[in-house]
């Protein structure tokens, strides 16, 4: 009898980070977030013993964050909706090649994505 076809496990940790398109040493923005299966849509998580959490107090109707990310250095201020960071980050693993479940970060440089 075969296995029963397992739900594919979202890649690995993602790290936030602002490089100024290269005009600023590297900023890391804690904590880092987590992707994971909610029933039939990817969802965010993040451990907030790391660092406080990046979400706006704001939550829509359909439960979905905003993240934000503001940047001290180059003064960037990033907001996405869950939703909306979910679909830049499957795409930056889908350019990178990185594998479901893998030990790989996904790096995120709100600098470089900030008008994607």
């Amino acid at each position: 009898m075969p296995r029963p076809r397992r739900k594919p496990r979202p890649p690995g940790s993602i790290r936030v980070v602002c490089t100024g398109r290269d005009s600023h040493d590297l900023v890391r923005f804690r904590p880092p977030l987590q992707l994971y299966n909610e029933g039939t849509r990817l969802r965010i998580k993040w451990d907030s013993r790391q660092g406080t959490a990046p979400v706006t107090p704001f939550h829509a109707a359909d439960d979905l964050r905003t993240f934000e990310h503001r940047c001290g250095t180059c003064n960037r201020h990033w907001k996405r909706r869950e939703d909306d960071l979910v679909k830049l980050i499957s795409a930056v693993v889908e350019f990178q090649g990185i594998r479901s479940g893998g030990n790989t970060p996904i790096t995120l440089d709100i600098s470089c994505i900030e008008r994607a």
